[in-house]
């Protein structure tokens, strides 16, 4: 069973958290929604490598 990754556990992940988080986020320079990279995350049970969500912006 994969537990469930959220973005806010994404970013702080990146090294980033609360008011250090930047203004544009690493999904929304490729495209990509929060509830779209939510659904990545729930879906690799991790966060993606900027390959990764690359192709998926590409990709959606």
């Amino acid at each position: 069973m994969v537990s469930q990754v959220n973005h806010a556990d994404a970013v702080e992940k990146d090294g980033t958290s609360g008011d250090d988080a930047p203004a544009t986020t690493p999904w929304r320079e490729v495209a990509l929604s929060d509830p779209e990279y939510q659904l990545i995350l729930d879906q690799l049970g991790r966060v993606p490598t900027a390959v990764e969500l690359g192709m998926f912006g590409a990709m959606w």
